[in-house]
């Protein structure tokens, strides 16, 4: 009888497992997880935990890609359409502009503006029909660009800080969201709609971080 239990315990070894109590094989962990992760059968009968872990890491996985490729883009152009651009995520900073620069070079009361870091913004068409005209109080540190088929301003290159102002005008989809208004001290229009207003700038702008009453 011993010779005979000696023998079916030797039959039913394997090489990545230990004979058990009774000949009952028993396997080793690596083959056991080796087991789970290539047999879903075996997943489902290891019980409703191990499916809500895979389930709920498969859900991880999907949500982080999809934050990843679901950043919004936005597109700009000119009135012509030679010059296209496109803005990629969120702009850093978004509002209205009063002073006397921004009307004059737009021919308008005031400017809504976009502020956005050089690398979200692409010129997709026309990057050879764009002007870059250097703002003449600040020419090394601000470049205004247009288009130069039909002369419409688009923005501004602020190039010592890394950032690109696209004017509000010039979107096509962008849902604009203003946060504040810039240079209120010099606005010739007056606009109640309860945000912040700034005599000139934000201190972390350098501004005096003064505000203003509607």
């Amino acid at each position: 009888m011993a010779d005979r239990d000696e023998g079916v315990l030797r039959s039913r070894k394997c090489t990545f497992g230990t004979p058990g109590p009774r000949g009952c094989y028993r396997p080793d962990p690596s083959s056991r997880q080796r087991d789970l992760a290539t047999n879903p059968d075996l997943v489902r009968k290891h019980g409703e935990k191990m499916r809500g872990a895979v389930k709920l890491d498969w859900i991880v996985t999907k949500s982080r890609k999809h934050m990843q490729d679901s950043s919004p883009t936005y597109h700009a152009q000119c009135y012509c359409g030679a010059v296209k651009l496109q803005a990629e995520g969120k702009p850093l900073l978004q509002g209205y502009c009063h002073c006397s620069t921004c009307r004059q070079r737009s021919a308008a009361p005031m400017i809504g503006y976009t502020i956005w870091s050089e690398a979200s913004v692409k010129i997709t068409d026309g990057p050879d029909l764009l002007n870059r005209f250097p703002q003449p109080d600040r020419p090394e540190a601000s470049k205004w660009m247009s288009c130069q088929v039909c002369g419409c301003a688009i923005g501004t290159h602020i190039t010592t800080r890394g950032m690109i102002d696209i004017l509000i005008g010039a979107f096509r989809d962008f849902p604009f969201q203003p946060q504040a208004h810039l240079n209120y001290g010099d606005a010739i229009i007056r606009m109640a709609d309860g945000l912040p207003k700034y005599r000139n700038m934000p201190g972390q702008s350098g501004g005096s971080d003064e505000l203003m009453p509607e």
